[in-house]
C-alpha cells in the first residue's frame, strides 16, 4: 500500500512509504515541490498607451494586484534615474511632470516572485508652435520660399497663397525635409507662380502640432514677375568715337541696361540706362579706337534679364 503525507510551509514534502504485506516497511523516499503563487500583474490606468496629453502635469496611477510590493518605480525615456513612486505598498496615485515630446516609460514593481514591468508610450504637447520667421519677406517672390519654427512635435505645414484674381492655392511642406536643431525647424521649398506673373500674391503658413494646437504666421504681399524683358529693338549709330545708344524695352519692372566689352584688356559692366524714357533706353558712350563686341543686358527688378551681342570698329 502506497501512503502520503504533505506539510505545507511554501514547500512541499511528500513522504512515500511502501508497506510490505507483513506490514513492514521495505523502502522510503522524499520528494520536495517548490509552491510558487500566481504571477502578478502591473496595471496603468493612467497615463494610458498612445494617448496625447495637452498638460505637461500627468496622473500616474499604477496598480498591482498583490497585497504588499517592495517598490513601485519607472523610468522615462531609458534615462539613467528612476522616479519611485512607493515602497511597501501595492498601489500608488500621484500627479507628476513630463516633458514636451515622446514618452517611452517603463514600470517596475518589486514582487515576491521577483521584478515584474510594463512599458506605457504617450505624448505631452501642450505648448502652441511658434513660427519664428517666414520669407520671402519683401519685394518680389521667386518661387523659393522658407520658414522657421519652433515646435516638438511637429504634425503638417501648409503654405497658402494666391490672390481674388488667379485663386488661392495651398501647398504641403515636406516636414521630412527640413531641418531641426533644438526643436527648431528650417524649411525651404518652392512653388510655381507662372500663373500669377505681374500680379500681387498674398501668402502665409500654418503650423499644426499632435495636439491640433497651431499658428498663423502673419499675411504678405509681394508682387510676382517671372518673365524675362524683352529687347524689342536695339539701334546705335558711331560718331567718331562716340557711340549712341536707343534700345526699345517690353518690361514694367525695369531695373537696369548694361554692357561689357569683352575685347577690352579689362572687362567690366557699364551701365546705359537705370530708367527708360517712353520704353526707351537712350544712352550716349565714348570708345577707345579698335574692335569692340558687346554683351548687352537688360534687367527687371525681379532679377529677370535679357542678352543682346552688338560688334563695331572705332
Amino acid at each position: 500500500m502506497v501512503k502520503f503525507s504533505i506539510l505545507i510551509i511554501g514547500i512541499l514534502v511528500f513522504s512515500v512509504g511502501i508497506v510490505g504485506a507483513v506490514g513492514s516497511i521495505t523502502a522510503t523516499q522524499n520528494l520536495t515541490v517548490m509552491v510558487v503563487g500566481a504571477l502578478h500583474e502591473i496595471f496603468v490606468t493612467s497615463p494610458v498607451d498612445g494617448t496625447i496629453y495637452t498638460s505637461r502635469v500627468v496622473w500616474v496611477n499604477v496598480s498591482t494586484g498583490a497585497d504588499i510590493v517592495g517598490y513601485i518605480k519607472y523610468r522615462d525615456n531609458d534615462k539613467n534615474s528612476e522616479v519611485t513612486l512607493c515602497r511597501n505598498c501595492n498601489a500608488s496615485s500621484k500627479r507628476k511632470p513630463f516633458d514636451e515630446g515622446f514618452h517611452d516609460v517603463l514600470f517596475s514593481a518589486a514582487m515576491p516572485e521577483g521584478l515584474i514591468y510594463k512599458h506605457v508610450k504617450f505624448w505631452v504637447d501642450s505648448k502652441v508652435p511658434v513660427i519664428k520667421k517666414v520669407g520671402p519677406r519683401k519685394g518680389f517672390w521667386f518661387e523659393d520660399y522658407m520658414i522657421q519654427f519652433y515646435e516638438v512635435n511637429p504634425k503638417q505645414v501648409l503654405l497658402a497663397y494666391g490672390n481674388n484674381i488667379t485663386g488661392y492655392r495651398t501647398e504641403e511642406v515636406n516636414i521630412s525635409l527640413c531641418t531641426v536643431k533644438r526643436d527648431t525647424w528650417t524649411c525651404n521649398g518652392n512653388v510655381s507662380l507662372a500663373d500669377y506673373d505681374l500680379e500681387k500674391v498674398d501668402y502665409w503658413f500654418s503650423v499644426y502640432d499632435i495636439a491640433s494646437h497651431s499658428a498663423l504666421s502673419k499675411i504678405k504681399t509681394l508682387d510676382v514677375d517671372s518673365s524675362s524683358p524683352i529687347i524689342e529693338d536695339l539701334n546705335y549709330s558711331l560718331d567718331g568715337r562716340e557711340v549712341s545708344f536707343a534700345i526699345d524695352i517690353d518690361e514694367l519692372n525695369f531695373k537696369v541696361a548694361s554692357y561689357k566689352d569683352s575685347l577690352i584688356k579689362k572687362p567690366k559692366e557699364i551701365v546705359l540706362c537705370r530708367g527708360l524714357k517712353d520704353g526707351k533706353c537712350l544712352s550716349n558712350k565714348r570708345f577707345a579706337n579698335g574692335n569692340h563686341s558687346l554683351l548687352l543686358t537688360v534687367r527687371d527688378k525681379a532679377g529677370n534679364s535679357a542678352n543682346e551681342t552688338i560688334f563695331f570698329v572705332v
